[in-house]
């Protein structure tokens, strides 16, 4: 799936089919233009509701930054271990050059994410 984004958030319900591999592509967008994050830190997680417990941060190894384009992969396996069926995720990029006590973070997608059942 593919969501375009511009600079504010934006909010997309994700469904992944349990025990399938899926990935969501999201093109980041600032002023209209493709945005190269590239270089940017990606910090994606799921709860059970905004602010709610931690279900799920994904792993570097299962993000894909390239250019304008920012990859999460669930694979089967992660899927089929859910033993939910809803949660809130939400994916906040982070630029380089912000520091510890003041980041340039942008939360570019958040929305419910959807498990149906195998």
């Amino acid at each position: 799936m593919t969501a375009a984004l511009e600079s504010s958030t934006r909010e997309y319900t994700w469904r992944i089919t349990q025990g399938a591999r899926e990935r969501l592509v999201i093109p980041v967008f600032r002023d209209g233009s493709p945005e190269d994050v590239s270089a940017w830190t990606v910090d994606a997680r799921i709860r059970t509701q905004p602010g709610g417990e931690l279900l799920y941060t994904w792993p570097a190894e299962l993000i894909s930054v390239l250019g304008p384009e920012v990859t999460l992969t669930v694979p089967a396996p992660v899927s089929s271990s859910w033993a939910w069926e809803r949660g809130w995720y939400r994916v906040v990029l982070t630029a380089p050059a912000g520091t510890a006590e003041d980041p340039e973070s942008w939360r570019v997608l958040q929305g419910e994410l959807v498990v149906d059942p195998e």
